[in-house]
């Protein structure tokens, strides 16, 4: 099926007997729920999909063939297997876009990436989605762990976080401790069954609740 709205596109499941031709001009955002089971044969032409910057990255060759030629500045990249992150990092570097905001699912392989090769994320925004922890003491270790590699993202003003049934782990002292490693750092976006928008005013972190958001919402702007 294939789902279209202004200046996005959504493709799911859909094998047409002949592999179709489009231009989409005035798409911006694209993400797909399942692998294609064809490719689309106008790619290579600069005027398909010509201002696309928001992308879904599943390490399948459509995806590849997007990062490396369309100005992605925002990307969602899927749970990749470890040896597809070697991959991702050389689409970056040929990318023409440069990116903003980035979302990982798998969050645990983004140390890696980003420290690697940190020049391709130096003008780094947002990055998500921290993953959940039921105590707060493993949020705290985690962000010891995981998170010193933000010092190497000098824009970063705000994360997504993963929240479980009651959130509690994202309270005002771990975001004290995280904004320890990044003083820009004011915003953090948790989402779950309750979503939560913390924000920080001087020196105090302050919480509200919103209407429910997922990853890709953070992706194709609409929680800017």
């Amino acid at each position: 099926m294939l789902g279209i709205w202004p200046s996005s596109l959504s493709l799911e499941t859909w094998c047409p007997p002949t592999p179709p031709s489009f231009s989409f001009s005035n798409v911006e955002v694209l993400k797909w729920s399942t692998p294609l089971c064809f490719s689309f044969p106008g790619l290579g032409d600069p005027t398909c999909l010509p201002k696309l910057n928001a992308l879904e990255y599943n390490a399948e060759g459509v995806s590849k063939l997007l990062l490396t030629t369309r100005p992605i500045q925002r990307l969602q990249v899927a749970d990749i297997h470890h040896h597809d992150r070697r991959q991702l990092s050389i689409a970056l570097q040929s990318s023409p876009g440069h990116l903003t905001h980035i979302i990982f699912k798998g969050f645990n392989g983004s140390k890696g990436i980003i420290k690697a090769t940190p020049l391709l994320f130096v003008r780094l925004q947002h990055v998500g989605s921290i993953p959940w922890f039921s105590r707060q003491r493993d949020a705290i270790a985690f962000i010891d762990s995981h998170l010193s590699v933000l010092k190497l993202l000098p824009h970063l003003t705000s994360l997504d976080a993963l929240a479980g049934p009651d959130g509690n782990q994202w309270t005002n002292a771990v975001l004290v401790h995280l904004n320890k490693l990044h003083h820009k750092l004011r915003k953090v976006l948790v989402h779950g069954p309750r979503c939560f928008v913390w924000k920080r005013q001087g020196e105090i972190w302050e919480k509200r609740e919103v209407s429910r958001f997922t990853s890709w919402d953070i992706i194709r702007g609409a929680c800017d």
